[in-house]
């Protein structure tokens, strides 16, 4: 897809990232904060739409078939922006809701800590 990271976006830090315990609500008021959907609209222009969709899908069917939650953090993020938009109208339990947006919380981690590492190196 598009890394977006030159862009006004500023990915959060670590500190920002809600914790294992965090509800659904928790998360909602995150994803407000650090919504990247405005970068990702300037980036992809008129392909947004479809973009987006694409993305969710392609989060959605990894997180069916137990992959691990890949891509570049604001990926993820918009995966995650994506979910909160979409999410009432799923039909899924706010548990598996849950466990979605903490699989790609997990992710997002993930590529914060292979960046950190990166720039000790």
């Amino acid at each position: 897809m598009t890394n977006i990271s030159e862009s006004s976006f500023k990915i959060p830090g670590m500190d920002s990232l809600p914790g294992s315990d965090a509800t659904l609500r928790d998360i909602g008021r995150f994803i407000h904060y650090h919504d990247p959907t405005a970068s990702f609209h300037k980036v992809w222009g008129d392909a947004y739409k479809d973009n987006a969709r694409s993305l969710w899908q392609r989060l959605s069917h990894a997180f069916k078939d137990v992959a691990k939650a890949d891509g570049p953090a604001d990926e993820l993020l918009m995966g995650m922006a994506c979910d909160g938009a979409l999410g009432p109208y799923l039909g899924e339990p706010e548990s598996k809701k849950l466990e979605f947006l903490h699989w790609l919380l997990e992710g997002v981690r993930h590529q914060l800590k292979n960046r950190a590492q990166q720039h000790r190196v």
